[in-house]
């Protein structure tokens, strides 16, 4: 995947170890504007993700925006879901990068 989708935009990108990762988001669950937003997020194979964290978002005017650190794997993967169980896993495959 690039860096920057419709609904999805890392910097910096490539997306690189142990860096400090800015993610914005605009996809589907904005429309649910009075929720709050996470970034959901683990490493490595897309079946069975390590060391899994999430964090909060807040909206800026480019869209919802949350910072992780990335840690030294491989494979970053990622999804986003609201405080009401709505989930946006990018149609079933997330988003993944390789990390440099």
């Amino acid at each position: 995947m690039k860096g920057q989708s419709r609904t999805v935009t890392v910097k910096p990108y490539p997306v690189a170890k142990k860096c400090r990762l800015g993610i914005i988001y605009k996809g589907m669950l904005t429309s649910f504007n009075k929720n709050k937003l996470y970034v959901y997020y683990g490493y490595g194979d897309e079946e069975m993700w390590k060391d899994v964290g999430q964090v909060e978002m807040r909206l800026t005017p480019r869209g919802y925006y949350a910072e992780i650190m990335v840690t030294d794997h491989d494979i970053l993967n990622f999804c986003f879901h609201d405080d009401h169980g709505h989930w946006d896993n990018n149609r079933g495959n997330n988003w993944r990068f390789k990390l440099i």
